[in-house]
């Protein structure tokens, strides 16, 4: 592409947050120049790092003029997300994350699917895979394989409500803003903006995404790589305040659970599997705290979050473990008397021979 695109022309807006990340800029920026696909913008949003991420980014500007940068100070992945979905001349918008990386031939494959089912929303599956150097030891990771569990329709058009459902039922609770591609007018239609100021900014977004969408479609195709590193934002970030984080992630959650009452009736497992898994890890981690940083907790937090932990999600975060613990033990005895009940058929059988 030789020259910048118009703003009639732009099919799709690649919006790229960018912090500190001179390692993997490039690699991230590369994988979306190869695409197949020649009607797009990239958006860089630099959050004034402290390394050469910008120079390199100004680099790739000078070599292809469909990339733009845009630096503002401290806004974090939700504020940095906010701009470039307020800059981007794009009918979709892709989000990613300046240390993933795009599979080839992903973006035409995606935004043929929008066009043709005139789409709010696609999602998709990914993969994860460990930074060169990096050691971290965990199963739950699933490296290098297909992340989620189910099997989805590729073809079928649903609504958000029905695929949150198809989540639920296959324990698939990794939905965030770089795994899927989003009509940027369904966005400012709807109002649906992240969080600023917190990480778990896109567990609320994408609840509000689900519950009102009216056309989606959930690919199983991997289209992102997502580098795993012990100093990415969500890893490297002050014990408090990640707690912190998923205080007012949960919390909006909720209230956005709230605002479509009428919706969440009609999936109200779904929803509230959505949200048990991540009041669960914030009950967890409130609990293995020590005294030190939960007092920090409790001096960022308002009184009314306070009280939202205290009254709302411990108390409902508790009954919710009752209860699953519950299910399993009747599926248990359930699995038990089916078994029993092939033994004595067996021995009936066996009797009247």
């Amino acid at each position: 592409m030789d020259k910048p695109i118009t703003d009639d022309s732009v099919l799709l807006s690649i919006v790229i947050p960018a912090y500190n990340v001179e390692e993997y800029i490039g690699e991230c920026l590369e994988s979306v120049i190869g695409q197949d696909i020649d009607n797009y913008e990239i958006i860089c949003v630099e959050d004034h790092s402290e390394d050469r991420t910008a120079e390199i980014i100004t680099q790739y500007m000078q070599e292809y003029p469909f990339i733009r940068m845009y630096q503002k100070d401290q806004r974090g992945l939700g504020g940095c997300r906010n701009l470039g979905v307020s800059k981007a001349q794009g009918k979709y918008i892709q989000f990613l994350d300046s240390d993933d990386v795009l599979m080839p031939d992903t973006l035409g494959m995606l935004t043929r699917h929008m066009e043709d089912g005139q789409l709010d929303v696609i999602f998709y599956s990914f993969e994860n895979f460990l930074h060169q150097g990096s050691t971290i030891d965990d199963k739950k990771l699933k490296l290098n394989q297909r992340y989620h569990k189910g099997e989805y329709d590729s073809d079928a058009t649903l609504s958000g409500v029905e695929l949150l459902k198809e989540f639920h039922a296959n324990a698939d609770y990794i939905i965030a803003a770089w795994n899927c591609m989003i009509r940027k007018s369904y966005l400012t239609d709807h109002d649906i903006t992240f969080n600023p100021v917190i990480i778990y900014e896109d567990w609320p977004f994408y609840m509000e995404v689900l519950l009102k969408a009216e056309k989606v479609r959930c690919l199983n195709d991997v289209c992102i790589r997502r580098r795993i590193r012990r100093n990415a934002i969500t890893r490297n970030t002050g014990r408090a305040f990640h707690i912190y984080s998923k205080i007012i992630s949960v919390k909006e959650m909720y209230q956005v659970a709230l605002k479509n009452q009428a919706v969440w009736e009609d999936c109200y497992e779904a929803v509230a599997g959505a949200m048990h898994i991540r009041a669960y890890s914030l009950c967890k981690d409130f609990r293995l705290a020590d005294e030190e940083t939960r007092n920090k907790v409790l001096s960022m937090c308002s009184a009314e979050d306070a009280m939202f932990v205290k009254s709302i999600i411990i108390p409902w975060s508790e009954t919710r473990n009752s209860e699953l613990k519950a299910k399993r033990k009747c599926k248990k005895l359930k699995q038990k008397c089916e078994e029993l009940q092939k033994q004595l058929d067996k021995i009936n059988s066996e009797i009247h021979q």
